[in-house]
């Protein structure tokens, strides 16, 4: 009996030995697949999740490239209108404008409308937000189709200006020829401004 107990226990040690060494195996193996999957699988898993939405991405933008490039091409015209404009403005309030060339241009346009200008007189300065304004006032006579004309040449002027009052009285019964009195303001850009700008 005392040999059958010790040959037992001996087996029961080998199977005991044995176990261990498997499940010592398995878990080692668990680790290095863990190790595997977070190390390896779950970075390139990653990185093609990335790739995908990168491809997704690339693919909106390609289908959206006709609407950007046309977006694009107002906002260039668009800026190149405004620019214009502004050039046009800076144009028409420059400090080289004067006196003696607008009363040149308002005799020219009077002629061509068939108005006769009387008396013009520059009236007094006044600085405002960068712009100089000089009042002026006009007195001429003429038919009620030359007056309309003379306004309207006076819309398209290149110098900068602004009616304040306009007086229309009729020359005869019939209506027909009107003295015209108006006065306005004449603007030109300050020189202090235009410092201003030309330094920034």
């Amino acid at each position: 009996m005392p040999i059958m107990f010790g040959l037992c226990q001996h087996n029961c040690q080998i199977q005991l030995h044995r176990v261990t060494s498997v499940l010592g195996g398995s878990i080692t193996c668990a680790l290095m697949a863990a190790g595997w999957w977070y190390g390896l699988i779950l970075p390139i898993q990653a990185t093609i999740h990335q790739s995908q939405i990168d491809q997704q991405a690339a693919r909106q933008l390609q289908s959206e490239r006709p609407a950007i490039v046309q977006r694009l091409a107002e906002v260039r015209s668009e800026a190149s209108y405004w620019q214009a404009a502004n050039n046009a403005r800076l144009e028409r309030v420059s400090p080289t404008l004067d006196d003696a060339s607008f009363l040149g241009w308002l005799h020219q346009q009077a002629d061509n409308c068939g108005l006769t200008v009387h008396d013009f007189r520059p009236q007094s300065k006044i600085m405002d937000s960068g712009y100089v304004s000089c009042g002026i006032a006009i007195s001429a006579h003429g038919s009620y189709t030359a007056v309309c004309q003379f306004l309207d040449c006076l819309r398209s002027c290149p110098r900068m200006n602004r009616l304040t009052t306009i007086d229309l009285v009729p020359r005869n019964p019939e209506g027909t020829h009107f003295n015209l009195n108006l006065h306005g303001l004449l603007f030109t850009q300050s020189s202090a401004s235009t410092s201003s700008g030309a330094g920034a």
